[in-house]
């Protein structure tokens, strides 16, 4: 999915791609709402909230787990008290990753990123 889609496509100056969710996690919009809320202040309010499922070997049946999330909020003002917040996150064996609109000049989706097939 990674390869096909770009996830800083759905994002603006007011948005948070969270990702890095352990394996066997449901992650749900309550739960992203309530993590954003819990470690970035009450007062936050988003807007919206996306999921996007990994898939596994290009098909939509073989859905594994929760690849990345973007959050829009009400106010950009949000955007860097809850990255702060969720920053240094260990959520079971994995350690969170925030990032905005603004990271995406200092990397580029298709170079970072590899993808190995018939493994």
């Amino acid at each position: 999915l990674r390869r096909s889609e770009n996830p800083y496509s759905r994002m603006n100056e007011k948005s948070l791609l969270i990702t890095n969710f352990p394996k066997d996690m449901n992650v749900t919009e309550a739960y992203i709402k309530d993590l954003c809320h819990k470690h970035g202040g009450e007062n936050a309010m988003i807007k919206q909230i996306h999921l996007q499922e990994a898939m596994s070997g290009g098909s939509r049946e073989c859905r594994e787990r929760t690849a990345y999330a973007v959050v829009e909020f009400e106010l950009e003002r949000w955007v860097p008290m809850v990255r702060r917040a969720l920053r240094k996150l260990w959520v079971e064996d994995r350690l969170l990753k925030v990032k905005t609109i603004k990271d995406q000049k200092e990397e580029n989706h298709k170079e970072r990123t590899i993808v190995a097939h018939g493994i």
